[in-house]
């Protein structure tokens, strides 16, 4: 979830890092497109998905592979933001977690934020209230 939240915010600024996120969504979308009973499939690396993926571009492997490949190349590009491991986590992620994960990112970082933003106001009233009279 934190990877995905520092992804996501930076997205909001930082062009490659917007790129990055739409192709992992594209890889969500890939992937929620596919039938349930076929969704296990496209993680493998077996003779058959790749067989798939070579005889016919429009079936479920070939388009999960070309959107992979696409995030991959993205998600690096984005200048250091992430590391390889996270990169990596944020593949695996889109590939087998719910199409609304980036929604439940969303809401997450948006309760952080006010929960910190809520802190910080807490503490000044608090310290502003203890400040010794000069």
């Amino acid at each position: 979830m934190e990877t995905w939240r520092t992804l996501h915010i930076a997205a909001r600024s930082q062009q490659p890092a917007a790129v990055a996120l739409q192709a992992l969504l594209d890889v969500q979308r890939v992937v929620a497109e596919t039938p349930p009973d076929q969704r296990e499939t496209l993680t493998e690396t077996n003779h058959q998905t790749r067989r798939d993926h070579h005889d016919d571009p429009q079936s479920p492997a070939a388009r999960w592979i070309a959107a992979r490949q696409q995030a991959r190349q993205a998600v690096s590009d984005t200048g250091g933001l992430l590391t390889d491991d996270q990169a990596e986590e944020l593949l695996l992620d889109a590939s087998t977690f719910p199409s609304n994960a980036l929604e439940r990112v969303a809401h997450v970082s948006r309760d952080f934020e006010e929960a910190a933003d809520a802190f910080v106001q807490t503490a000044r009233n608090y310290l502003n209230d203890t400040a010794p009279q000069i």
